[in-house]
């Protein structure tokens, strides 16, 4: 099984596994999960693959989530909190303008979170400059979720190459923290 199959084939070749993988079906199987659903027609990894035998590769769609599912997800996440401190903390209309934009960039509930812990953080930050009290001042508006966005999207650096890529990427920190025997053992793979 492998997660975050996007991000991976960008960075290592992936070809001799799922060669592997087609060559010997009744051994081997290979589940790539990607966030990305054009990874079977864009990437240069799999049509080698698809060429020499199309009926051992699947590709199941997950669509992305909605605004709507994401907010509901969001509220039933939320419905321990007292709802009028959350009302209070987080208005409706901040929790509207997240679930469309999440929406819209990814659709994904990770992002979701994420994004709402950095409004929250920056909330918080900006109630302590004004008053001591302040878990009676937090309140997150719409430039909170705007910077906590904006915070989130991967800064784009140009490699040697001149391909763009994120490095804030959860993928590359999660592999730069390896240590060297275990990145020797993800390149070998």
């Amino acid at each position: 099984i492998l997660d975050e199959m996007d991000h991976l084939s960008s960075s290592i070749s992936l070809q001799p596994l799922i060669h592997l993988a087609v060559r010997l079906p009744q051994r081997i199987r290979l589940l790539g999960i990607a966030n990305t659903h054009t990874l079977s027609s864009t990437s240069s990894l799999l049509p080698f693959a698809l060429e020499s035998s199309s009926e051992h590769v699947k590709t199941i769609h997950f669509a992305p989530y909605k605004s709507t599912e994401l907010l509901a997800i969001l509220q039933k996440r939320l419905e321990s909190v007292p709802q009028d401190e959350l009302k209070r903390m987080l208005p409706q209309p901040a929790l509207i303008l997240l679930t469309k934009k999440v929406a819209g960039v990814t659709g994904d509930v990770r992002v979701l979170f994420e994004v709402l812990r950095g409004a929250i953080d920056l909330a918080v930050s900006a109630a302590k400059k004004g008053d001591s009290s302040v878990a009676a001042n937090v309140t997150v508006i719409p430039a909170h979720i705007l910077s906590a966005l904006k915070a989130h999207t991967p800064t784009t650096s140009s490699t040697p190459t001149g391909k763009n890529v994120g490095t804030n990427s959860e993928t590359v920190t999660k592999v730069r923290g390896l240590s060297l025997q275990a990145r020797l053992v993800l390149l070998v793979l």
